[in-house]
């Protein structure tokens, strides 16, 4: 060992440097965040203070469940004026839907979710405001196209045509990410089906690698958007991907 770290000295400390910027940084964006957090679940709440509202918002577990399924319904009926594809992510029945015209065309069971509640112990307004209106895909982003890539060679004269062959992006499973105009930032992960026919959901490596990727995007920016990662069944999720619109409306329920 003793050899080892005098061969190769010139190469450890550049290496040992760059991990503990690494983990400061790390830690940096961390502390960040949680002020952030913290900054932002006191302005939602100030704002909230200021509208005048009645003193029996969300008076029993009932009819606050009766209310958000209403609402979710409402906003459905809104999306159905649109002849445009729309998400819909309810976490109250674990399933992320793409619907057109009032109809679900497709879904896709939420197979884990992390934070497991996500903004729920809320009042009526505040959930108003956040789930209330129908809102809109700002930017999306992942690290497959929106359509498979057809490669297509001409046959040579006399010869039949050749099969056409499709990209290998089925094998990469989904790395999605969505900010939507309410403020929200989603994270879809695929899973892929194992030989076995199991789902290995690694939800600590992905929140870990989704960090430590994004942990230089403006770390001392003001703005705080509250992440939710999901997990869906990799085919399904590359369905629901594909069949939207880059701007598509977007409706949420917990």
């Amino acid at each position: 060992m003793k050899d080892f770290v005098l061969r190769n000295k010139k190469w450890i400390a550049p290496i040992v440097l760059f991990w503990i910027i690494l983990l400061l940084l790390f830690i940096i964006n961390l502390t960040v965040a949680t002020v952030k957090s913290g900054n932002y679940s006191r302005e939602l709440h100030a704002q909230i203070d200021s509208i005048k509202t009645i003193s029996d918002n969300w008076p029993n577990s009932e009819i606050k469940a009766l209310q958000k399924q209403q609402l979710w319904f409402e906003q459905q009926l809104q999306l159905a004026k649109s002849d445009s594809f729309s998400l819909g992510i309810n976490l109250h029945d674990s399933l992320v839907q793409v619907h057109l015209k009032g109809t679900v065309l497709f879904q896709a069971k939420i197979l884990a979710q992390k934070p497991t509640q996500y903004i729920s112990n809320i009042n009526k307004q505040l959930y108003l405001k956040v789930f209330g209106t129908p809102a809109s895909i700002d930017t999306c982003a992942a690290n497959i196209p929106k359509r498979a890539l057809i490669k297509v060679v001409a046959p040579p004269i006399g010869t039949e045509k050749e099969a056409i062959k499709t990209d290998s992006t089925k094998v990469e499973a989904l790395n999605w990410i969505i900010k939507s105009s309410n403020g929200m930032l989603i994270v879809v992960k695929g899973v892929i089906l194992e030989p076995d026919s199991t789902m290995n959901i690694k939800k600590s490596s992905d929140i870990f690698s989704y960090r430590l990727k994004h942990a230089l995007d403006n770390p001392f920016s003001k703005k705080y958007n509250p992440v939710l990662y999901l997990w869906l069944n990799d085919t399904e999720a590359k369905a629901i991907y594909r069949a939207l619109p880059e701007k598509a409306k977007i409706i949420m329920r917990n």
